[in-house]
């Protein structure tokens, strides 16, 4: 606090000071400091400053008491606890004192008001509103309001200015985390610069992390026909909820923390039968929503054909931001995968001819592999390989008969010779007489008849079974048996 006490009892003159206007009730470090012009009297000794108790109440008492007597022309009030306040002044002369500067009949323009900003985060919008008190009573008023932030704690810099009869302004795009000091400067209409300093208005931000980014990567399904969901997203954000969907369907909720990668293996997938549907949703605690690109599973359908051929068609590979560049026709016979071909992407259906010679063809089993670039939203470029469903194909079994045998010849027993005997089931064989008596009767395609003890003749067989695709078989005819 500045000034001396001095006394007052020296007589020099009777005529009251001037009063002189105030410059301006800056909050500097935490105190409030009036400034003001000197007084043009020349008697005057010093100056006594009057605040107002309480704020509001147009009350003025010398402060910090009725002696306290300032020979400059500044004041530092060491009052910290409320610093929206109102300041006068008096000019001192050895044995009189003038008006005191409240306006109006004193010729002054008055007492000055300290501004006092205050402050709100909207953590969603990201943005910080300013308000504050008008500066009153300099001369010809305010200029302008300048808006000063110190950042982190650097040196405060100017960001912005509103007009003198504008009391609020909006900060936007408030970085969590950061450590920010505000405060307005009002300055004086034609004054070379004079201005006063608000309170300041501090914080750390702690704004709303908003999803920035969800990329689907890939839908690549393992040898169980379980989609293997791959994605990146921003796991930097104040995740409210988030969900897998599956063809619309929230199979999957995806909750904090969260990880900047990550695979997710959908067990209840029908991909195996059909080609799913899959998107990624995230909703941040402000309730702003974040999506996905979409993506499909790879599909292909195989069917036997004639000719003991297996058909396989499929759908282009489907992904936003995939471009494919060729598919791979992969085999599996026996628990051995084969790599068939190569095709390009004018290509959606492919036939494999199977071996007869070998039986464990009779199930073939096929997936694909389609090989694509990925590109990010940054223009980032990833190759993925993506893997269909595996589908089996069953080949139904051919059957030929012969129309004798010998049991003391080459051909020693009645059977059929079958293609693909595996891929059968339910099967029977019997032999009858002529008269209707069933003489023999097996399940085992690869038992035959040795024609017993029976006399050369003609006997009837049938033989039933249920092929792979469901169909019942039945082949009825005669057998001459040669002794």
């Amino acid at each position: 606090m500045g000034g001396a006490i001095v006394a007052t009892t020296a007589a020099v003159s009777n005529q009251k000071p001037i009063t002189p206007n105030l410059r301006g009730v800056n909050i500097i470090n935490g105190r409030a400091v009036v400034s003001w012009d000197a007084s043009p009297s020349a008697s005057v000794i010093g100056y006594q400053v009057y605040k107002e108790r309480p704020y509001g109440s147009n009350n003025f008492f010398p402060y910090p008491n009725n002696t306290q007597i300032i020979t400059g022309n500044q004041f530092t009030d060491s009052d910290t606890t409320d610093l929206l306040v109102r300041y006068a002044i008096i000019a001192v002369s050895p044995c009189v004192r003038s008006l005191l500067g409240l306006g109006g009949v004193d010729g002054t323009t008055g007492a000055h008001t300290s501004i006092r900003l205050a402050g709100s985060l909207d953590s969603c919008a990201q943005t910080i509103r300013l308000t504050w008190n008008a500066y009153q009573n300099w001369a010809e008023g305010v200029l302008k309001y300048e808006i000063w932030l110190s950042q982190n704690g650097q040196a405060p810099q100017l960001v912005d200015t509103v007009a003198a009869n504008v009391l609020a302004y909006t900060f936007q795009n408030a970085q969590d985390g950061d450590a920010l000091s505000f405060f307005v400067r009002a300055i004086e209409k034609n004054r070379g610069g004079n201005g006063a300093n608000s309170t300041p208005y501090r914080l750390v931000v702690s704004a709303n992390q908003p999803m920035d980014y969800i990329y689907l990567t890939n839908l690549s399904l393992n040898p169980q026909n379980e989609p293997e969901i791959i994605w990146a997203w921003d796991a930097a954000t104040d995740l409210q909820t988030a969900g897998l969907y599956r063809n619309q369907t929230n199979v999957r909720a995806l909750t904090a923390p969260l990880s900047a990668n990550n695979t997710y293996t959908d067990p209840t997938s029908a991909a195996g039968k059909q080609s799913e549907t899959y998107q990624l949703k995230s909703l941040d605690a402000c309730g702003f929503e974040k999506t996905s690109n979409i993506g499909k599973t790879l599909f292909v359908a195989g069917k036997a054909g004639a000719n003991f051929t297996n058909s396989l068609a499929w759908k282009p590979f489907d992904l936003a931001g995939a471009t494919v560049q060729s598919y791979e026709i992969h085999r599996i016979v026996a628990g051995t995968s084969q790599l068939l071909a190569r095709v390009d992407t004018s290509q959606d259906a492919y036939n494999d001819h199977i071996n007869i010679q070998s039986p464990e063809e009779y199930k073939a089993c096929y997936y694909l592999v389609a090989n694509s670039m990925f590109k990010y939203p940054n223009g980032q470029e990833e190759a993925i390989r993506t893997r269909s469903n595996t589908v089996c194909v069953l080949q139904n079994a051919v059957m030929h008969l012969p129309n004798a045998f010998a049991p003391d010849g080459a051909n020693r027993f009645f059977k059929p010779l079958i293609v693909f005997p595996n891929s059968i089931s339910n099967y029977t064989m019997s032999i009858w007489d002529r008269y209707g008596k069933k003489l023999f009767e097996t399940q085992h395609p690869f038992e035959g008849w040795d024609g017993g003890d029976y006399a050369q003749g003609v006997y009837i067989y049938q033989i039933e079974f249920t092929q792979p695709n469901g169909d019942k078989a039945q082949q009825q005819g005669t057998v001459v048996l040669i002794r």
